[in-house]
């Protein structure tokens, strides 16, 4: 049903023209005002005007919520074709998700090569999501060939915007040479620099990598870290 309302009122908006219609700023307008009256029906139906007419914002959360069953029954199809919208326009996140979606073939056919080209946009535009992802691609091999002067470079990017999964991420690139001789050293800062934003992984590695330096009182302490995080998690 949502679909077909969509889809109706996109129709309606080319086939009458109406001023109201060709404005997205207008209907995002309206469907704010709408969600503010707590009307569901006619927040959804400006919503998907605003989004047809061009408004990013609108095709956002048109994607995500057709991916999130906010609509009701969930829709990968419908979500993809919205994430696409958006990110041709030049929405990060849309860039960021559409990837995760061809990546892994949810709402059409898998195609890694196309999700990597999505991510590299989206990386442009800045999201740290995207070059953590783009560092382990470039990494491992995955999608592509093999580039460990990217994947650094990518990593190192992320881990300095502050995201605990790329510091982690670096911090094995460190550990483990990745083509290069292994420096524990700043292994170990960018562990420390992830686990100090409560990430768990980031934690193992520590407790790991003091216990073989047979440093006990460093791997009970992150002991204690890691177990508080976990109990977090849980609640």
């Amino acid at each position: 049903m949502a679909s077909a309302v969509c889809v109706s009122l996109t129709l309606t908006a080319a086939f009458f023209g109406a001023r109201h219609f060709r404005s997205s700023g207008y209907a995002y307008g309206c469907y704010l005002a709408a969600v503010k009256k707590k009307d569901g029906a006619s927040a959804f139906r400006w919503l998907c005007i605003a989004g047809a007419r061009g408004n990013v914002d609108a095709q956002l959360q048109l994607a995500t919520g057709f991916e999130n069953g906010s609509f009701g029954k969930k829709d990968d199809v419908r979500a993809f074709e919205w994430y696409k919208r958006a990110a041709e326009s030049g929405e990060a996140i849309a860039q960021f998700n559409l990837g995760i979606f061809l990546w892994t073939g949810r709402g059409t056919e898998a195609n890694q090569a196309e999700a990597i080209r999505w991510w590299l946009s989206a990386a442009e535009n800045g999201l740290t999501y995207a070059k953590n992802n783009l560092g382990i691609c470039f990494r491992d091999g995955l999608g592509t060939e093999t580039d460990l002067k990217r994947a650094q470079d990518f990593l190192t990017d992320a881990a300095l915007g502050g995201y605990p999964d790329a510091q982690n991420n670096l911090g094995e690139f460190y550990e483990f040479g990745s083509g290069n001789p292994p420096n524990l050293e700043r292994a170990k800062y960018w562990y420390e620099k992830s686990a100090a934003q409560n990430y768990p992984p980031a934690m193992l590695n520590l407790i790991r990598i003091y216990k073989d330096a047979g440093n006990n009182a460093k791997a009970e302490l992150w002991t204690k870290y890691f177990e508080r995080a976990r109990k977090a998690e849980v609640k």
